[in-house]
């Protein structure tokens, strides 16, 4: 299974992650500015072990691509869309869209309207919305960096497409 994940923040690196344990080829689809900082991969801490969490998962098996060419060279199974309503909107999925016509997409964003946004835009029998399920948090006194790390609830039903 070969799938494309919008966006690299907390919510499509623990997706990502989850959908790579289960044996599928994931790709990030960043900003440039945002590819360096993927491209070093990604860590996570554990949330389900009873210990002190010291020692973080670390995971780098995928791909960043930062360009509409390179999206379209592969043939994605499954498009995740992983970033904020706002930046759903802001105006670059109707190019982005026609470049996968037959692809399904799963949205998670959170908005009330999003479903509604996508519709006008994608199918109905090309759509999966969801709703996102993560704890973003601090460990103790250390603070996670939001770039490179967030929590990761390792629950293996946590996402099954």
């Amino acid at each position: 299974m070969n799938i494309l994940i919008i966006g690299a923040g907390a919510v499509g690196k623990v997706y990502g992650h989850h959908l790579f344990l289960g044996g599928a080829k994931v790709s990030f689809f960043v900003k440039e500015k945002y590819a360096e900082n993927a491209r070093a991969g990604f860590y996570f801490y554990p949330l389900n072990e009873r210990k002190h969490r010291t020692h973080p998962i670390y995971w780098k098996d995928f791909s960043v691509l930062t360009s509409n060419e390179a999206v379209q060279k592969e043939k994605w199974d499954y498009v995740i869309l992983a970033m904020s309503s706002p930046a759903l909107r802001s105006g670059w999925f109707d190019d982005f869209i026609k470049l996968l016509p037959d692809t399904t997409i799963v949205t998670l964003q959170p908005g009330l309207l999003d479903k509604d946004y996508l519709l006008a835009r994608v199918p109905v029998d090309r759509l999966i919305d969801g709703t996102i399920h993560i704890l973003r948090s601090t460990l103790g006194r250390r603070s996670i960096t939001p770039s490179r790390n967030c929590l990761l609830d390792t629950s293996p039903s946590l996402l099954r497409i």
